[in-house]
């Protein structure tokens, strides 16, 4: 990936190259009880509720519940685990996700255009990340 990267920079027109690459920095622990918080409405089939609350470790993401739902038996009765979101599998899913992108993401740090990025309070920090983003890229800076 590393090698694959190096090639894109140097062949693709400077408009479409990677500036930054930007890493969510959540515990392993944290990653594995949302995924295991994830659920599916039978009814409207929905699949952006999340469960699971997190308090933990200075990170506060509240469970993600469906709103303006049409159907209103839309709730927890209907929600379903989806069926490879066991341990195990959620377990292996983020093994394979750490050994494909360790490589990439020591990459862009040792060029130092890795914005490492701690969302304390979940989706709720996408504006403060956006802020970030934008500052990196007009200022050239990869620290808050």
């Amino acid at each position: 990936t590393t090698r694959k990267e190096q090639d894109n920079n140097h062949c693709c027109p400077e408009a479409m190259r990677v500036s930054y690459a930007v890493s969510l920095q959540v515990p392993d622990t944290i990653c594995q009880k949302k995924a295991l918080g994830r659920r599916i409405c039978s009814l409207c089939n929905k699949t952006n509720i999340n469960v699971c609350d997190i308090h933990e470790d200075g990170y506060r993401m509240p469970p993600m519940l469906p709103h303006n739902c049409p159907f209103p038996s839309c709730n927890e009765q209907n929600w379903k685990q989806r069926n490879d979101d066991t341990p195990e599998i959620v377990l292996r899913r983020m093994q394979h996700f750490r050994s494909t992108m360790d490589p990439l993401l020591s990459y862009y740090e040792n060029q130092r255009r890795l914005i490492k990025f701690y969302p304390l309070n979940g989706v709720d920090d996408l504006p403060v990340l956006e802020k970030l983003v934008r500052e990196t890229i007009e200022f050239g800076q990869t620290s808050l």
